[in-house]
This record gives C-alpha cells, structure tokens and sequence, in this order.
C-alpha cells in the first residue's frame, strides 16, 4: 500500500532559476556545457522566471523470432530540450540579448556563447537540483502589451538536463555563489517611454507586439555519441505581429506595396531598444467601422524583418 506523502508542490522550490555564461563555443567548442570556475549564477529574472524540461529519446525496439512480445529497447539518441520563461528587469540585460541576437563569434550576449541554468527543489526532505547544460535559444517570443509586462518565453535547445542531489548539485562553486533572487521591477511596456515605437522614423502609439526570433543550428551529432555535441547558428529568422493605433495610411500603404522599412521599439528608455531591418508586413486587412463596436481602430500587421538588434 502507498505511504502518505508530503504532496511536491511550487512551494518546495528552493534555488529560482538562474543562469551562467559557459563560454564562447565558436571560439573553443570544448566550452560547450562546461560550468566556469568559481562561477556565480544570476537570477533569470523577476518573480522568479520558470524553466519546464522535455527529454525526448529516439529508442527501437527490440524484438526476435519465437517470441510474440518486444524482448527490450535500444537508445540510440538523447535530446534535451526546455522552455524558460522570464520577465524583463534592469538586472537581465545580458540574458535579454542573448535570447534576441545573432551569434558573433567571441560574444557573450550572443548563442555563441551557450549557457548553463539551473533550479533547485525539494524532493521529500532532500534538496534536488535540475540543471541543463550547453543551452542555446531555438525560439524566442517577446510578449508586450500595453497593460502587462515585458514577457520573454525561450525554447532551448540543451546538450544535456540532469536532476542531481548530491551538495550543491555536484557543482564546484569555489569563491562563487548561486543567484539571489531578482528584486526588480518587472518591465512594463509603459517603461519605453514616449514614442516607443517607430516605423520608418514615424512614432504611433502602440497597442501591442510579439515578436519571434527563430533560429536553426548546425548539430554535431555524430554516432559515436548519444547527445548532442555542439550547435552552430546557421539561419535567424525574424516575424511577428504587431497592433498600431490608426493615425495616418502610411503603414495600410506600406502593407499593400510590401516596401521594405526600418522599425525600432524601445522596451526601456536610455536601456535597451528593438532594431529591425527591412520590416515587411504580410499583406494587409482593412478596417472594420463597426457601428456597434466604441474600440479604438488599429492596423493589425504581421510582419518579418531581415534582422533584428537588441542594443
């Protein structure tokens, strides 16, 4: 018969989730999934952020003749990945980046430099740490709405995620520490200040915008091995949509002629700003002059861009 538990719930976590530079892997492979020495974590952001894990094998199975049921399995590949959630603060800058541009060669606010995050939980009365290594970012989406907060949602991609409870979860800290929490204010997108929002150097107030940065890797997969080895960013897509108070035809105009402009968001004044190049909107749909609707019109546009710049 089950023994009655302590049912795990969120007030077990222990550690919040965190977060540490490995090293710039284009430069030196071999930093990939490495800890740094003495290495102090970060807080990934206010509120204490969520990182959920997906482990996905590829397995066979295994069978005979003379036998009508399976006789085992065969792994022949480990695939990790995660899905983090954060809000933007003054204190995850670096990590805001990382999740926005394109890898430089020798940048650590770029997926050239992969990352480590980690949280810590208790399992009955023992502190059990998850860590995933060697993590790059597969898809991020910048949530902002004009009544919320700046909410970044990040698929990882992770060489390795494992549960640990040995001390410290088998990390060597040395003269590092593990994060204390992030007790900033979560970013709202009041917080760009006037004119936030520009296209083709024309300010218009903004409703709303998501934006998604896609990325596709070269993985070194070789077979001698059953996880991931190494990740090289090789295509960075840029799309979205975005919901523009209706001042002026211009960007009904621009839809129609799919001309190519230049758009900046601002999602904290004098502290970070979106670039985008060559933003295009995806065709376009008109006005609804709904008698019995009192909203406000906007032009509500998907779009792609060439690129974008956190900066």
């Amino acid at each position: 018969m089950v023994t009655a538990i302590v049912p795990h719930s969120h007030v077990d976590l222990e550690k919040e989730v965190q977060t540490i530079i490995e090293d710039d892997v284009l430069t030196n492979p071999t930093n990939i999934g490495v800890i740094p020495t003495n290495p102090t974590f970060l807080a990934v952001g206010p509120d204490g952020g969520s990182i959920v894990s997906t482990f996905s094998p590829t397995k066979r199975d295994r069978r005979k003749a003379g036998t009508r049921t399976r006789i085992g399995i065969s792994v022949t590949k480990k695939k990790y990945t995660a899905r983090l959630v954060f809000k933007a603060s003054d204190n995850n800058l670096a990590l805001q980046k990382w999740c926005i541009n394109e890898s430089a060669k020798g940048g650590t606010v770029t997926p050239a430099a992969t990352r480590t995050f980690l949280k810590s939980y208790l399992v009955g009365a023992t502190e059990t740490y998850e860590i995933f290594r060697g993590c790059v970012p597969e898809k991020t989406n910048i949530g902002v709405s004009k009544d919320g907060e700046i909410i970044y949602t990040v698929d990882l991609k992770c060489k390795t995620i494992v549960e640990n409870q040995t001390a410290n979860g088998g990390i060597t800290l040395g003269t590092g520490a593990f994060a204390s929490p992030d007790t900033a204010a979560p970013w709202k997108a009041s917080d760009g200040g006037a004119n936030a929002f520009a296209h083709n150097s024309i300010n218009y107030g903004l409703e709303g915008m998501s934006i998604d940065i896609t990325r596709e890797y070269a993985v070194q997969d070789p077979s001698e091995s059953l996880e991931d080895m190494m990740y090289a960013e090789t295509i960075n897509t840029v799309s979205g949509s975005v919901d523009i108070q209706k001042s002026n035809i211009a960007i009904s105009t621009d839809a129609r002629a799919t001309t190519l402009r230049a758009m900046t968001l601002v999602l904290k004044a004098a502290t970070l700003t979106l670039t985008f190049a060559n933003a295009n909107f995806d065709g376009h749909t008109g006005l609804d002059h709904d008698p019995t609707s009192s909203a406000l019109l906007t032009d509500s546009e998907n779009f792609t861009a060439d690129s974008v710049v956190a900066a």
